[in-house]
């Protein structure tokens, strides 16, 4: 569980809820289905050993985490911090960030009408980000686990749009970039490998 959940949608809520609430539509529809596994807490490290396990046997090298925090704070990274991290066997895999800095919407359930209330923003202020910058270079980056491609760690950035914009523009969003780059130079890495993504291609209000 996370506070933020909490507050968004009444203590002790999980997305494990959305499961418990399916019904099928139509005939033969297949709701609610159920993992094998059934229900479990990805931020326990003991669940989390079965997953390496499983996905090492059979050939997955690594995983890719969704990694949240804006100006507020860090949130819904458990899964990463407790599960993974605290798992016994985290060396038998890769793991890496996706700073998945969209707008968190209240969609979870969907609505059938109107547009859903914007709960978190992913237009961060840039002192913020280099807040950020040093906690991936100082807590993950040099972790041994972590996935490098040529000897540099990998970086996903979700939405580019809103990283420019919460740099104030491309100037800006390039001199954040190489502040980036300084830090992981400082910690004698030889450089990041970074892939930008656009969640959404259309321009947002």
């Amino acid at each position: 569980n996370d506070p933020r959940l909490d507050q968004w949608h009444g203590q002790g809520w999980t997305a494990w809820e959305l499961m418990h609430a399916a019904t099928p539509r139509f005939e033969n529809h297949r709701q609610p289905v159920k993992p094998a596994w059934g229900r479990a807490d990805d931020s326990d490290p003991h669940f989390v050993v079965r997953e390496i396990d499983l996905a090492a046997d059979h050939g997955v090298c690594s995983f890719l985490y969704h990694w949240y925090h804006d100006d507020q704070g860090p949130f819904l990274n458990d899964a990463l911090n407790h599960g993974f991290l605290g798992a016994a066997n985290a060396d038998r895999i890769k793991f890496a960030l996706l700073w998945d800095n969209r707008d968190i919407l209240a969609q979870q359930p969907a609505l059938l009408t109107g547009a859903p209330a914007v709960l978190a923003r992913g237009v961060i202020k840039p002192q913020t980000f280099d807040a950020i910058a040093r906690l991936w270079v100082e807590k993950y980056f040099e972790h041994p686990s972590y996935m490098k491609i040529d000897g540099c760690p990998f970086l996903g950035i979700f939405d580019l749009v809103n990283f420019v914009r919460s740099m104030g523009g491309l100037d800006g969003a390039r001199e954040a970039i190489e502040r980036l780059q300084l830090k992981a130079a400082g910690a004698g890495l030889p450089g990041l490998h970074i892939c930008g993504m656009l969640g959404r291609l259309r321009d947002r209000k």
